[in-house]
């Protein structure tokens, strides 16, 4: 086995490792962008310093602001001459690039997020290995659970200075991200909980004609973000479906009421949640308000990210807080029961 594939197998391994210990979420990616060198051509007659390149690269979060993240990068075959002692050198090899490094995330507002990643690389060019330091930085959009994309720049410092001295790598490139174990989105809207409370019967004399009784009811309802279009605080038409059971009991009993709270997870700023968790808590109003329930048995609101149900390092927990609550609150009315 090649020095390289040891130096490949050993850095897999270790972030195998890592990620079962880390039980954090776990992503696979590739991307494809522009490869350039630094100092790579003494003449500028029959070489080629740019190409284009692509990579595979895999790695996992162990929160939203902090990872680790092991890449296979193709920088391109490049056609390069160089001049050292009185000696003429010429390559015509592809620069291949491992590298592990931390991965630094800043979330910020709509799931985008600024990322930055310091670390080392092995670097096999012309017959020729070295262990160098390199750099990257770029930004990535969080598409849904499962799917991110990213634009990134790549900096590898100063290899190969056997031959000539400061010859540094240069890689921008876009890549597409799939995230393991992201809860897949659902195509109809479906209630998390929706546990109505039984009816309960108060006593009553005991007469063989039927007799009006006082019958107490509540209900409460936790409905997930797939009542609403993606990415948006708009009703979707599933959503409305899941809702026409509440709409059929606050239609029934006049007497009824119903209020609706709003929730998101950590994902963005604490303003932006708040004021989206309040939109689609609005959304849910307007739509009985719409149907003929009165708008002043409607209450409304929204608590952003501050109560969550479930851990917001994970896609699945981030799944589950953001929701929208609804209670209408126990009531009374009169039914007519056979005693």
């Amino acid at each position: 086995m090649s020095k390289l594939s040891k130096v490949a197998v050993a850095l897999i391994a270790a972030s195998g490792i890592a990620s079962h210990a880390s039980m954090a979420e776990t992503y696979i990616g590739g991307k494809i962008g522009l490869g350039w060198l630094d100092s790579a051509c003494a003449t500028s007659a029959n070489c080629e310093d740019d190409a284009i390149g692509a990579g595979i690269y895999t790695g996992f979060n162990f929160n939203e602001q902090v990872g680790l993240e092991l890449s296979s990068d193709y920088l391109g075959n490049y056609e390069t001459n160089f001049s050292k002692s009185g000696v003429n050198y010429k390559f015509d090899e592809p620069i291949i690039a491992i590298s592990l490094a931390p991965k630094f995330s800043i979330p910020l507002e709509n799931n985008f997020s600024l990322l930055f990643k310091p670390g080392l690389a092995y670097i096999a060019h012309a017959g020729e290995t070295d262990v160098v330091p390199t750099l990257a930085f770029g930004a990535e959009k969080r598409l849904s659970d499962n799917f991110s994309f990213r634009v990134e720049y790549q900096y590898f410092n100063d290899f190969d200075d056997k031959i000539v001295q400061d010859m540094n790598a240069n890689f921008l490139s876009v890549g597409l991200s799939y995230y393991f174990g992201a809860a897949a989105p659902v195509a109809a809207a479906a209630a998390v909980t929706q546990a109505p409370a039984e009816p309960v019967v108060e006593p009553a004399p005991v007469v063989e004609a039927p007799k009006p009784v006082i019958v107490t009811k509540a209900q409460k309802g936790s409905y997930t973000q797939e009542l609403f279009a993606t990415n948006s605080a708009e009703l979707s038409v599933a959503g409305e479906q899941t809702l026409e059971p509440l709409l059929t009991i606050l239609l029934a009993h006049p007497e009824s009421n119903i209020e609706i709270v709003g929730h998101t997870d950590s994902t963005g700023s604490e303003k932006y949640n708040q004021m989206i968790s309040e939109k689609r808590a609005n959304a849910v109003a307007t739509y009985f308000e719409e149907n003929g329930v009165a708008t002043d048995r409607i209450s409304a609101s929204g608590e952003g990210e501050s109560n969550p149900i479930a851990s917001n390092a994970t896609a699945e927990g981030r799944s589950q807080n953001r929701r929208v609550e609804t209670n209408i609150p126990s009531f009374e009315y009169k039914e007519e029961v056979m005693k």
